[in-house]
Parts: C-alpha cells; sequence; structure tokens
C-alpha cells in the first residue's frame, strides 16, 4: 500500500495530475521546463527568491531549510548559479528534472515505470498510477479551488496558476472561465511567481523554457 507522510513538492502533485491513462503525460511540453517552472513558483510563494535588475536577475533571499528536500535541492542549485536571468535559472532547474520528479513518485509509491523494447534497440517507458487516492485528491482540490472553493491551499492555487499558464487547465475541468482570474490575482500577490510564468511560460504549446 503507497504510504507517504512526508511533505511533498507542488511540482510532485503537478506531475500525478498531468499523468494519462497511457501511462504519458497530458501535454507536449518539455516536462523539464514545467517542472522547473513549478519549483521557482513554489519558492516564490515561499518568499525563497528576490529579483533584481531591469533584466530579473534571479537571487536567494532565503535558503534555510524548507522541510521538502526537493525545494532545498532547487535553492542550493539557483545559489551556486545566483544572479542568473529567469531563462538560466529554469535551464539550471531543468537537467534532469523529469527523472527526479518521477524518481521520487515511483520510491514513494505513487507510480511505478514499464518499460517496453521496441524495434530491437529502441526502448519506451510509461508511468503508471498506483496511489490513484492521492491522485484524486489532487483533482478534486483543484476543482474545487476553480469552482470557487473558500480557502483554498496556497499550493492548489499555484497549480491552478501553472495549468492556466500552460493552456492545460482543461486537464482538470474542461472550459474554466475562473482559472485566469485565479492566476492573475495569484501573481499580483506573489510578483516573482508571476515575472517566472510570464518570461518561463509562453502562449504556444511548446512554450516551456527547455534546458539550454
Amino acid at each position: 500500500m503507497p504510504m507517504n507522510d512526508a511533505p511533498s513538492a507542488l511540482v510532485d502533485d503537478f506531475a500525478l495530475l498531468l499523468l494519462t491513462e497511457d501511462g504519458q503525460f497530458a501535454t507536449r511540453r518539455s516536462l523539464d521546463g514545467l517542472f522547473a517552472v513549478a519549483l521557482l513558483i513554489e519558492l516564490a510563494q515561499l518568499e525563497r527568491l528576490e529579483l533584481f535588475g531591469d533584466d530579473n536577475r534571479l537571487f536567494v533571499s532565503d535558503d534555510s531549510d524548507t522541510g521538502v528536500p526537493a525545494l532545498n535541492e532547487a535553492l542550493a542549485t539557483l545559489e551556486e548559479h545566483k544572479g542568473s536571468v529567469i531563462k538560466e535559472a529554469i535551464a539550471r532547474l531543468s537537467t534532469g528534472q523529469k527523472d527526479r520528479v518521477l524518481g521520487r513518485l515511483v520510491a514513494e509509491g505513487a507510480l511505478e515505470s514499464r518499460t517496453e523494447r521496441r524495434r530491437l534497440v529502441f526502448t519506451n517507458t510509461t508511468w503508471h498510477l498506483v496511489d490513484t487516492a492521492r491522485r484524486n485528491k489532487i483533482h478534486a482540490d483543484i476543482k474545487a479551488v476553480l469552482f470557487g472553493a473558500e480557502d483554498p491551499a496556497e499550493q492548489d492555487e499555484l497549480i491552478v496558476g501553472l495549468l492556466s499558464a500552460a493552456a492545460l487547465v482543461k486537464i482538470v475541468a474542461g472550459r474554466s472561465k475562473t482559472a485566469k482570474q485565479i492566476a492573475e490575482k495569484l501573481w499580483e500577490r506573489y510578483p516573482v511567481a508571476g515575472v517566472v510564468i510570464d518570461l518561463g511560460v509562453q502562449g504556444v504549446p511548446e512554450g516551456i523554457i527547455p534546458p539550454i
């Protein structure tokens, strides 16, 4: 039975939300890039990041323990490359990010990976849900935010904001007129996260900045 009482990063829940029934992900965007953006906006919401200059150089304002290993690791990477512009910071965090996120979820018992060999030398890996209760709760919580839940968790609002920016709200609730409004208010509250979204997500299907 899957068990995971440790706090998780927003990016892990986001990955579970994107998973499809056939073991793929409901986006053509770079998962490495999407996951890097998810880490950055959560750190911005926790007020661990600040921007300087007209070109928005990114610095860590607080590198103390977040209680979440994935966020601590991201902070260490950003501190090592302090002063990067947003696109550079995303690129640094993107490297190997998909493998780390999915590896954590497999280790926690939330997913299992299946690799099939095709044409002798090629392989294809798919990811299959094990902890359905966890994914169902995430889905229900996000849908509740979209339909006006009172006092929603900020992590859920962040996921809504990321879904809205990446044009992926449809995977939760079809069309939603409220997602954009929720996102706009959220980025006003957390302007560093808003800048990350503006510069890290574009209005086209492949818009997440890929690793450089």
